[in-house]
């Protein structure tokens, strides 16, 4: 179902940041798929009350006090009636805070669950515990997630720190990464590839970077402690003295820049450091097309968006080995260092020498990074998020399991999503001595001044906005729970399910279904392949000892030949072997060897003379080894299983997947096709399929 949603942040454009892109994309996502977003932050210099930005998205500039780095004052109590006029005239159903130092964030969550709503925090910082400015952040944050419905982090590090600051359970914890929209970030002379398109040459190597050629170190991040300026002021003299042919460009503004400037005239270095000041959002990606190394030097960092930009824009990252950056990029893309000048100054004198030795293909870097990040898969796991807290969707299929006895009433899942005044003061209560009683006489003045608000301006006289034009929300149907479900539900009789998904499960339906359509298609290849960055066809022509060195033992999925294709095994088996390869063997069920294995999406290579014999070879084990029917119904239920990620847990999702298609591969043993499969196994004859 669409719902009604409100950002809340201090931190919004026209201020550039990470926080503030990933509200704005996440809003425009989520609006393509029928909710209704608007933003509420204050208000910035020229930009005071209601704007709107592009698909129809509405942004609050409420005028407040800002009193550091874009924060507003803190004030508790005033936001409220503003707050409360918003959310009655936009119908707001989940208020969705942002940010550990917003205090828009904080205040907008209370006053939301006075309200009665729900609410989502997501955390884009990390913290630490000893010092004073922590210990009251988090003891902030404790109070604000004390009482909300659920959080999500943009990383499994910053899951960590979450929930050890807040005392959280990690159940109620989702990772939900940042994305890029790799499209606003190509490489200098990237040329995309039409849809329209068949066979294009591949374009030659690159050429090597010579001992003399220049390479360009392009650094792009506010200059601030935090962001490790004080490692690139010490670390940028001794990497032009030890690589006299590099040359630096550093983008940002801070206090920290002076100590820039005042180190480039001491070391005479300004020829070679380029400062640009503070870089549009939109500018960035010409910045960094002119550089081939991207050096991050941060002390902590969450997430590190930075980084993935960087990657798209087909630049080497060199980058400290800090938070959640780890878990960004691909080994082949980064090269990490502690966060310590000397090792710092190492790191990028690896990644200078692995550029000038041609082992880095980094014009490939785009397409894969095009691959991993997506926004629209961000708002579409967000919306799921939504779906947990609203009931949308059951409590067993939201956490993952069914709720433990020892829940209380005033702390885990059914708890926090209890609105009345005494379980949110049992919550409040338990955040500590003091400040326990603190929150709770928080908490009571602001329902009082909520319950005076409801007299003094009544909900009839606000007028409701009129909502921005839009698409019809149209349900995901291509959610793997929701398909693995609707098709149960056929298996049961349900009209409404028999009528959409019943011809995957009968056979007269399925003939009927698929008349005049081809059961088998083979689709040929002429020029190179390549899967995880190779050219399958050079693979083919290594020495075996150089691609996989194992044993012979052989293996196979054997259900196809009995009409009852191995969907449940094959979801342990794709996750090792690859999802074409082991396509591959759930559709022919012949026995593999262990030399055959992939290490990547590898099915076979042939030369002019053999392709077309291999293709008719195929094309005669799909149309006589196995009915059409079971085909279909393992190749649509392989497929989705393949989909189905470990987004609330982490991991790559097999649990949840094995799940799903065992339930599946039950159901399709009641079709005909298979039963006589059985019985023809049982009785060794050979089957006589229906189709």
């Amino acid at each position: 179902m669409p719902y009604n949603v409100a950002m809340c942040c201090d931190f919004f454009f026209p201020q550039p940041g990470g926080v503030e892109s990933h509200i704005y994309q996440l809003s425009t996502k989520l609006i393509d798929r029928g909710h209704k977003v608007v933003v509420i932050t204050h208000a910035y210099e020229g930009r005071t009350g209601v704007h709107y930005l592009t698909n129809g998205l509405k942004v609050y500039h409420v005028p407040f006090l800002v009193i550091y780095r874009e924060t507003t004052m803190p004030s508790v109590f005033s936001l409220f009636p503003v707050f409360r006029n918003i959310i009655i005239r936009e119908q707001i159903q989940i208020v969705h805070g942002h940010g550990s130092l917003s205090s828009f964030c904080h205040e907008a969550i209370l006053h939301a669950r006075t309200m009665g709503l729900r609410t989502v925090f997501t955390d884009h910082s990390l913290f630490g515990f000893a010092d004073a400015a922590s210990i009251l952040t988090n003891k902030l944050l404790k109070f604000t997630l004390s009482d909300v419905d659920h959080v999500i982090c943009v990383s499994h590090t910053c899951k960590e720190n979450t929930v050890l600051r807040a005392s959280l359970d990690p159940l109620m914890v989702s990772v939900i990464p940042n994305a890029v929209v790799a499209e606003n970030f190509r490489p200098l002379n990237y040329t995309p590839r039409s849809h329209n398109q068949g066979y294009v040459r591949p374009q030659p190597l690159p050429q090597r970077l010579g001992p003399d050629d220049t390479i360009v170190i392009v650094v792009i991040s506010r200059l601030f402690y935090n962001k490790g300026t004080d490692l690139l002021i010490a670390a940028i003299p001794r990497i032009l003295a030890a690589n006299p042919n590099v040359r630096f460009i550093i983008g940002g503004s801070g206090p920290k820049a002076i100590d820039l400037e005042q180190m480039l005239e001491r070391r005479v270095l300004q020829d070679k450091v380029e400062l640009l000041g503070a870089v549009r959002h939109e500018e960035v990606r010409d910045v960094m097309v002119r550089g081939h190394i991207y050096l991050n030097p941060s002390l902590t960092e969450a997430f590190g968006t930075v980084i993935v930009e960087a990657a798209s824009c087909g630049l080497y990252v060199v980058c400290t080995r800090v938070g959640g950056i780890p878990e960004v990029l691909p080994a082949h893309m980064t090269t990490f260092a502690k966060p310590e000048e000397d090792d710092l100054v190492l790191a990028t004198g690896k990644a200078i020498a692995a550029l000038r030795a041609g082992k880095i293909r980094t014009e490939r870097f785009h397409d894969q990074v095009k691959m991993m990040y997506s926004w629209a898969d961000v708002a579409q796991r967000t919306e799921r998020v939504y779906d947990g807290i609203t009931g949308a969707i059951s409590e067993q299929e939201f956490y993952g399991h069914h709720p433990s006895a020892s829940w209380s009433a005033a702390r885990g899942r059914a708890g926090v999503q209890s609105y009345a005044l005494i379980d949110r003061l049992k919550r409040y209560y338990g955040c500590g001595i003091w400040a326990g009683k603190l929150f709770c006489l928080c908490a009571i003045i602001d329902y009082l001044f909520y319950l005076f608000l409801e007299i003094w301006a009544p909900r009839a006289n606000v007028d409701i906005a009129r909502n921005w034009p839009r698409k019809p929300f149209i349900n995901d149907k291509n959610k793997p729970v929701e398909n693995g479900l609707q098709l149960e539900a056929a298996s049961h009789g349900d009209e409404s399910a028999l009528n959409q998904y019943g011809w995957l499960l009968d056979a007269s339906r399925w003939k009927k279904e698929r008349e005049n359509l081809p059961n088998v298609l083979v689709l040929r290849s002429d020029g190179p392949v390549f899967s995880a960055g190779h050219d399958l066809g050079e693979l083919s022509k290594l020495p075996y000892e150089e691609v996989k060195e194992t044993s012979d033992t052989k293996f196979r999925l054997p259900g196809a030949t009995l009409g009852l294709p191995c969907t449940s095994p094959a979801t342990a088996v794709s996750r090792k072997l690859g999802n074409a390869f082991t396509y591959r063997m759930l559709v022919l069920a012949e026995p593999v060897g262990a030399h055959q294995l992939p290490g990547g999406a590898v099915e076979v290579t042939a030369n002019d003379e053999s392709l077309e014999a291999r293709i008719n070879e195929i094309a005669k084990q799909l149309a006589d080894n196995s009915p059409a029917q079971s085909q279909a119904l393992g190749k649509w239920a392989y497929y989705t299983q393949v989909s189905i990620g470990g987004h609330e847990h982490g991991g790559d999702g097999y649990e949840e997947a094995v799940s799903w298609a065992g339930r599946v591969m039950a159901l399709h043993t009641r079709s005909a096709d298979a039963r006589e499969g059985m019985a023809a196994f049982f009785a060794k004859r050979k089957p006589d399929w229906r189709l």
